[in-house]
């Protein structure tokens, strides 16, 4: 169970309502994320068609200023908040010497915001922190829905499990003895 724990997957016992509520709370958690990662991303992407809007039609200097300033802000909070989770989970990985999906994920995105920074704070280039914001909604939308896959496979494995007779009854010797599913062996008349 530690092990377990230091890579990052906390364990809970199979069939106990500590569980179920730590499960629920788990997906509530997944869910606000998303939901910020969401109304962030969207915020990020309204800023984001205003200044190439701007470009074409012409944007006052202090506005586009302005909104490369507010979106730097949106993105840094949807890295800081929603987006920490790959940061976590890749450093969990690190520690572990073990590779992780969320490495690439939280180099990339530590990177861009980085070098978007340079560029907002320079007054030159792209930023792309709207890109940034919606990457981390569309990558917890994913993460949320394996995990409510995951979670109805393993409660369709419970239900076949809880279903499943703990004794039988077997023919040894000619009498009917009962007996534990597991003890049984090939050629046992059940």
């Amino acid at each position: 169970a530690q092990t377990l724990d230091r890579l990052g997957y906390a364990p809970h016992p199979a069939r106990d309502k500590s569980a179920q509520s730590a499960r629920n709370h788990a997906e509530r958690t997944r869910l606000i994320r998303m939901a910020i990662a969401g109304a962030l991303a969207g915020n990020s992407t309204l800023l984001a068609v205003s200044l190439y809007a701007g470009a074409f039609e012409g944007i006052d200097a202090a506005h586009a200023t302005l909104f490369r300033w507010i979106s730097m802000g949106i993105g840094w909070l949807s890295l800081a908040w929603p987006g920490a989770t790959f940061f976590r989970s890749a450093w969990v990985a690190c520690r572990n010497r073990a590779a992780s999906l969320d490495q690439p994920l939280a180099l990339a995105l530590g990177v861009g915001a980085v070098a978007g920074t340079v560029n907002v704070i320079a007054g030159r280039g792209e930023s792309y922190f709207d890109s940034r914001s919606v990457l981390v909604f569309l990558l917890l939308v994913g993460r949320f829905l394996q995990s409510r896959q995951q979670r109805w496979a393993a409660e369709a494995v419970g239900l076949t499990l809880s279903m499943t007779p703990d004794g039988c009854r077997v023919v040894r010797d000619g009498r009917v003895v009962e007996e534990s599913s597991e003890g049984l062996n090939v050629g046992d008349e059940v």
